[in-house]
């Protein structure tokens, strides 16, 4: 039986928890829900209608594998806290694949980098879980 949107976001909130995105500044994750966009395809267009970002800010399309490649591929050197780590990741990604449908990452911006990962829950609606990227 498929989960409600309020069951989806308890989940990601949860699996998120004290989770952060590693870059030159770690990120926390926040869950958003977009129950007004009544539309079967969601694409750069509805993201920037949702956020409005500036001109200068890019909306780019990343796959969902190539974006969550660094944070689930372990390392030789990588240590029980780490393995932890991509557990905790691992989980994030599950439960994205799991509850969610149209998955797609969109980067907004360039340095200071909004992430959104957007999909569509079983009622029709769009979520994503939003964190950041600081990249120089």
């Amino acid at each position: 039986m498929a989960l409600s949107d309020t069951e989806i976001i308890e989940l990601l909130t949860v699996a998120t928890t004290d989770l952060y995105w590693a870059s030159e500044s770690d990120e926390p994750f926040t869950v958003l829900l977009w129950p007004e966009l009544a539309r079967p395809k969601f694409d750069a267009s509805a993201l920037a209608r949702q956020i409005h970002p500036t001109p200068k800010q890019a909306i780019v399309a990343v796959d969902l594998d190539e974006f969550f490649h660094p944070a689930i591929v372990p390392q030789d050197w990588h240590g029980d806290e780490d393995r932890a780590l991509i557990a905790r990741y691992e989980q994030v990604l599950f439960t994205l694949r799991q509850e969610l449908s149209g998955l797609q990452v969109y980067r907004v911006g360039h340095c200071e980098v909004d992430v959104y990962i957007v999909g569509k829950t079983p009622a029709g609606h769009w979520l994503a879980l939003k964190t950041a990227v600081v990249e120089s």
